[in-house]
């Protein structure tokens, strides 16, 4: 593996240490924050459940890194519980598949990363169907099928290695792990492996969507593993002694950096200049002997012209009176709501677009721009029902087909979807909003889905609210609601509660009492007659 055999001790380090960096780091960015807390609770969490053993089942395993907060959305749960740990290791260390910890092979000579490391960069991957994805370092492979799994069939998984021994075993265990069947059948033929150093050239030239790294990227090289990426790409990699995430844009600029959490992690292995410009000769010589066909780029050249000047015929625009913050309900989780901010509207702020692609993407604009009304003929396009980013977000979807919907922006991108009418992106938001649901922000969902017309969403959010009623009928969020919505939460509650108290089992169990009960009062009350005819 690419780690160079130097132990990952992320769970090594006491509480202490993590304070100790979060106030080194002086002034830093409040997801950042956040993100060590829940490195924070973890840390607390394990040593109170170190000396009462290790979870010894996945099952355990992944209620223990649900708990730990690291394990957040019900996708990736399902992966992990697909695709076990204990599948990709070999029998030496058997004992501890499911122990939350990193674990030495001395078989091939590296370490395999704890189970809540992986939870915590596959969540910040976000792996979605049909994303293209490279894990340098895959080792034993376990990662490489886990991502194989949420990006499906559709989507590719490439594992890189340094060595045919471990290429071999991972593809070993993937074959291995699809026949011997189970619920869900597994397939993973999509799951590839190949032996290659990451910064040597690559003779296909593929990039992706998304590139996770197993072993401390060198300052001098992050350059080049970006270069792997495609537009609005993520790549998750230990960087110093962080975990960082770094995103691209649609013409393939680093739009954002930021620290996940403090990490240690053997080195990636740097070839010689002397085999990177060798490799990149045997590239080029096998190039000018076959005729090579580009990989299709439609999706990359329409994301490119997302706000591009370039046959740009519409401009959407943000109005100087009113505010959108208005129209938009605050954000979909209780932790948000402290970062959250009143968005200003965007004063002169532009997105340019063009034309055809709205009108055959969204039937809102269809109807607008190819009936004469007004905004055709002026080719300008209010905006008022959400803010600036989250609008060019909606429009990068609408020419890309793809967008990476998180707990920031799931609120704005269902709010666009359901005003311009596009069904799909609905869909997927309302699918990340609902795995945030908690008692907090409960009613708060469940109203923005009634606004929205989000009817899914709407029946996850209301069993919640019925199912833990005594807790979300006390959030201010719920008082808050409109009179027929809360009518509708309470009858449903009072309609469970009913058919909870009166199922034959507890009407056994009351009869039961009931008797026990009266017996219990009839000989007392015997018991007292006695007694009183002997006093007379």
């Amino acid at each position: 593996m690419e780690q160079q055999a130097v132990e990952e001790e992320p769970n090594e380090r006491t509480a202490r240490d993590v304070v100790s960096d979060e106030e080194d780091s002086g002034d830093e960015e409040e997801h950042e924050d956040e993100t060590n807390n829940v490195l924070l609770r973890y840390l607390f969490r394990s040593v109170l459940e170190r000396d009462h053993g290790h979870t010894n089942t996945n099952e355990a395993l992944l209620v223990h890194l649900r708990h730990s907060g690291v394990l957040r959305t019900a996708r990736v749960e399902e992966a992990m519980r697909a695709v076990p740990r204990g599948a990709f290791l070999p029998e030496s260390v058997q004992h501890a598949a499911y122990a939350d910890r990193p674990l030495r092979l001395p078989e091939f000579g590296f370490n395999i990363s704890a189970p809540h490391m992986y939870a915590m960069c596959l969540e910040t991957l976000d792996l979605q169907p049909g994303h293209s994805f490279l894990d340098i370092g895959s080792g034993t492979g376990h990662f490489t099928a886990i991502a194989g799994y949420l990006v499906g069939r559709s989507g590719v998984s490439h594992g890189l290695d340094l060595r045919e021994d471990i290429v071999d075993f991972a593809g070993e265990n993937v074959r291995r792990l699809c026949a011997a069947g189970g619920t869900p059948t597994l397939d993973l033929d999509h799951v590839q492996f190949s032996v290659r150093n990451c910064f040597l050239a690559d003779p296909e030239q593929r990039t992706y969507d998304r590139i996770h790294v197993g072993a401390c990227c060198p300052n001098s090289m992050l350059s080049s593993l970006l270069s792997l990426l495609r537009p609005c790409g993520v790549l998750v990699t230990p960087y110093a002694d962080e975990l960082i995430k770094v995103c691209v844009d649609a013409k393939g600029q680093v739009s954002s950096q930021s620290a996940i959490t403090a990490v240690r992690y053997g080195d990636l292995l740097v070839p010689s200049p002397h085999e990177m410009q060798a490799a990149r000769v045997a590239v080029e010589r096998k190039r000018s002997s076959e005729v090579v066909v580009p990989a299709c780029s439609f999706r990359e050249d329409f994301a490119g012209m997302v706000n591009s000047a370039r046959f740009s015929d519409i401009v959407l625009y943000f109005p100087e009176e009113g505010n959108v913050a208005a129209t938009e309900p605050k954000s979909a989780t209780a932790e948000l709501s402290k970062k959250e901010k009143a968005e200003e509207p965007q004063k002169g702020r532009e997105i340019r677009a063009h034309s055809f692609v709205l009108q055959v993407r969204s039937p809102h604009f269809a109807a607008m721009l190819g009936a004469g009304m007004c905004e055709h003929t002026s080719h300008r396009v209010p905006v008022t029902v959400v803010s600036h980013d989250i609008m060019l977000q909606f429009v990068s979807y609408l020419y890309g087909g793809t967008v990476t919907i998180n707990e920031d922006n799931a609120v704005g991108l269902l709010q666009a979807a359901d005003y311009y009418d596009v069904e799909r992106l609905k869909k997927m938001s309302e699918q990340v909003l609902a795995t945030l649901i908690n008692v907090e922000n409960a009613a708060h969902i469940l109203g923005l889905a009634q606004h929205c017309n989000a009817s899914q969403l709407k029946a996850v959010a209301l069993e919640f609210a019925i199912s833990h009623y005594a807790e979300v009928v006390c959030t201010p969020e719920f008082r808050e609601l409109d009179k027929d919505l809360l009518i509708e939460v309470t009858t449903e509650a009072c309609k469970h509660l009913a058919s909870t108290s009166f199922s034959p089992t507890s009407v056994r169990a009351r009869a039961s009492s009931s008797s026990s009960s009266s017996s219990s009062s009839s000989s007392s009350s015997s018991s007292s007659s006695s007694s009183s005819s002997s006093s007379s």
